[in-house]
């Protein structure tokens, strides 16, 4: 293979990941606005409160699995970004020799649970609150907002 087509092969692939974590954000995007759009609309619209105990099962699910959903999307993006910047070396030694190419990542069900559930995405804390927070913040409203009104007479 010639230098041009291997040159090209690496950027089709460097490209392949990027899109890949494109589309990966594109789905966490669009799941949690559906999910969030879901609990503004049961905030208004629900005005019988359910029991205590399945509402507050309910939220906590609601949180707690969307906050996984997210950790694990940033983890795949994470991975998707470092193979996409591996392939980007590879097609840039093409043409330079004196650049150094990184090492390949491991692939993320291959880390250790420490590696892949503490380490990865703790560097990632902020971008998970980011997402995590408007969820946290709906369920509270949710939670007191479906608080029955006192009756002081």
């Amino acid at each position: 293979m010639d230098e041009k087509n291997r040159f090209d092969a690496y950027m089709v692939l460097a490209e392949f990941w990027r899109s890949r974590r494109d589309a990966r954000y594109q789905a966490l995007l669009r799941v949690s606005l559906a999910l969030w759009a879901s609990l503004g609309a049961a905030i208004i619209y629900i005005k019988v409160r359910p029991p205590e105990s399945l509402l507050v099962f309910f939220l906590a699910l609601l949180t707690v699995g969307h906050a996984l959903f997210i950790w694990f999307e940033i983890l795949r993006n994470w991975y998707d970004t470092k193979m996409s910047f591996y392939y980007f070396d590879h097609a840039e030694k093409v043409l330079f020799e004196a650049v150094t190419v990184r090492a390949k990542p491991a692939d993320v069900w291959k880390m250790s649970f420490k590696d892949r559930m503490i380490k990865r995405p703790s560097s990632e804390f902020w971008t998970l609150t980011q997402w995590i927070l408007p969820t946290v913040l709906l369920v509270l409203v949710a939670y007191f907002q479906m608080i029955p009104p006192i009756n002081l007479n």
